[in-house]
């Protein structure tokens, strides 16, 4: 699966792959998780490459973060983001809907950190 712009549910553990940049690149997400699922304070862990970039506890239901982090110039760069905690809407009596939520990716940008 690619990341897309449109938002994307994804279970507890996502991966994908990003383009090689040269350098340091600049990565930004926007997503939302489910208002059932921020009083559970989910972790989500952000890892490029098998290094870990950021790990933190979502306390609202709505967030956007930027990193600049070391990229491969000659490979595709591995991107993982996890959480500890899903929602099954179905199982919690909320919809029918039986898939396992987890963070919605609203918005993502990915290149050349750029100069300071």
């Amino acid at each position: 699966r690619h990341l897309s712009p449109s938002g994307l549910f994804f279970l507890g553990h996502f991966e994908t792959l990003l383009p090689p940049v040269l350098g340091n690149a600049s990565l930004t997400m926007g997503f939302d998780i489910p208002s059932e699922l921020v009083s559970r304070h989910p972790t989500i862990e952000i890892q490029l490459n098998g290094h870990v970039v950021d790990r933190f506890v979502c306390s609202t239901p709505s967030l956007k973060k930027n990193w600049v982090v070391p990229a491969r110039a000659d490979a595709w760069n591995q991107l993982v983001i996890s959480m500890d905690k899903v929602l099954n809407p179905a199982k919690e009596g909320i919809t029918p809907d039986s898939r396992d939520l987890g963070l919605d990716l609203t918005s993502y940008s990915w290149g050349p950190a750029g100069t300071p």
